[in-house]
């Protein structure tokens, strides 16, 4: 090899200088090719993310079949209730907790990606496991028609640990298993999959149950100091409401599509004031605030205000995953993420400090990965930033390659935990982002990010759908979308939105 290429140098050495040059200019420009191939995303990318895809949703399925309870897909807490010394991931089937959020993004993929098998066996999970009724939290939903979400519920071996412990807890759910408290966030995820489910699969259902979460989501409202907020969690052993929040736990898009869609004025209410609290989360670096904690004004007026950073810091996989969130209603917040986003997208950190937007901390501590990048990729393609999609897709494959090769290698073993195991979490996330990446590269219109999805049609619609509201407007003017009547091919639309009056 060294002897062939002392060749070549020689031969280019006894070249004259204007014919170095070509060959230099020529290698250049091969090589300016070669590096825009692999950054913007086309057909390989899009065969290697459909490959990515199925590799992780074979493993997910291999985990769902082992345990229909879920406990294949069960983390670890370290020191909890029964596991101390564990760490990680996952459990492989041992003790743990199945946790409502992983459940939530793994159920919102298998919609998206019409996986009826997947679909069903994870909404199993929710109906059995995570579903809390109204009337068994007092206080707070007896005789209303919702339902509640845990934010986890223990695996089977958990249960046998804690035994004596738990003996007093209330048994809520269907399974008649202790439940520590409700999840606000988790009740936002498991609601739009069933939404999402109920038009795919046509399970009138699954969209009914949906509406009734996202009113038991709506029960945590509470107001403290004159905020508005959603309460992070309620204890159901004690009955009591936390009395902080985090802007993790809305999502205006997604409420206001549903209320919309049932003409529900109590989620009108909510869509309505999530808007406005994340207009006031906005952060003077560009970024939002993640902690809502009014009673803090009690002590610290006029500084930090009830909507702050903890230290002063964010974490942008946070910030980004809240962006996602409100890209329709809340267009200016969300686009203000994605700008600084990409405009630090070569050096990104994980960390940043929210009133300079500077980065915290050394090069190479606390790099981004999946759980930043899948959701930044979901708000490129909500807002319709087609350059800035291509700019994040070959990130995220990158950083999926390492979750496959893992799970090649050591087949679900992979998700047992430890700090080189695989995140359920992560891989919900990238799986729903390459799939809904995939349709949006083939169908290059940005309404297929839009919360609610209708489901499969084989023939569109000559309608204009009118997207309302100040979070769409650009530069004062509504932005319409009009679909094309001629279009005979199979697609996902979005639910009709509108905002009330």
């Amino acid at each position: 090899m060294n002897e062939k290429l002392r060749k070549w140098v020689w031969k280019i050495n006894e070249l004259s200088m204007r014919a170095k040059v070509v060959v230099v200019c020529v290698l250049l420009v091969m090589g300016a090719l070669w590096v825009s191939a692999m950054m913007r995303p086309g057909e390989p990318e899009l065969r290697m993310a459909t490959g990515y895809e199925q590799a992780m949703a074979g493993r997910v399925m291999e985990l769902l079949e082992k345990d229909k309870d879920g406990a294949f897909i069960a983390r670890v807490d370290v020191g909890a209730e029964g596991n101390e010394g564990g760490s990680g991931n996952g459990m492989g089937g041992d003790g743990g907790w199945v946790y409502g959020v992983d459940v939530g993004m793994l159920l919102q993929y298998a919609a998206v990606a019409e996986n009826e098998a997947m679909y069903l066996a994870l909404r199993k999970m929710v109906v059995e496991h995570l579903i809390v009724s109204g009337d068994a939290v007092e206080g707070f939903g007896e005789g209303r028609e919702m339902d509640f979400v845990a934010w986890r519920y223990p695996t089977k071996r958990t249960i046998e640990i804690n035994e004596k412990r738990w003996e007093r807890w209330g048994r809520l759910n269907a399974s008649v298993e202790p439940i520590d408290a409700t999840g606000t966030t988790e009740a936002l995820r498991v609601a739009e999959g069933l939404w999402m489910g109920g038009f795919v699969f046509k399970r009138q259902e699954d969209k009914n149950l949906a509406v009734r979460v996202l009113r038991g989501y709506a029960a945590h409202a509470y107001v403290d100091q004159g905020v508005w907020m959603i309460r992070n969690y309620i204890n159901l052993q004690t009955g009591a409401g936390a009395t902080n929040s985090y802007t993790i736990d809305y999502d205006p898009d997604f409420v206001w599509t549903v209320a919309n869609a049932v003409s529900d004025e109590m989620l009108l209410d909510v869509a309505r004031r999530s808007r406005g609290l994340m207009l006031d989360a906005r952060s003077e670096g560009g970024l939002i605030h993640s902690l809502v904690q009014p009673e803090i004004v009690t002590l610290m007026d006029p500084l930090p205000g009830p909507i702050f950073s903890p230290g002063g810091v964010e974490q942008i996989n946070n910030v980004v995953s809240v962006a996602e969130r409100c890209g329709l209603t809340v267009r200016e917040v969300a686009k203000g993420v994605l700008d600084f986003c990409m405009g630090d997208l070569k050096s990104l950190r994980k960390y940043y400090d929210a009133k300079t937007g500077k980065r915290v901390g050394k090069r190479g501590v606390g790099r981004p990965g999946i759980g930043t990048y899948a959701p930044l990729l979901r708000l490129a393609m909500r807002l319709d930033e087609r350059g800035a999609y291509k700019r994040i897709l070959p990130r995220l494959l990158w950083e999926v390659r390492g979750i496959v090769r893992k799970l090649e290698v050591r087949g679900v073993r992979a998700i047992e935990g430890g700090d080189d195991g695989v995140s359920i979490y992560e891989i919900g996330e990238a799986l729903l982002s390459l799939r809904l990446g995939a349709i949006y590269y083939a169908v290059g219109d940005s309404r297929v990010m839009l919360p609610g999805y209708v489901g499969r049609v084989e023939r569109m619609e000559d309608e204009v759908e009118k997207i309302e509201g100040q979070g769409k407007k650009d530069n004062g003017e509504e932005k319409k979308v009009k679909e094309d009547k001629e279009e005979e091919q199979e697609m996902i639309l979005p639910e009709k939105v509108s905002e009330a009056d």
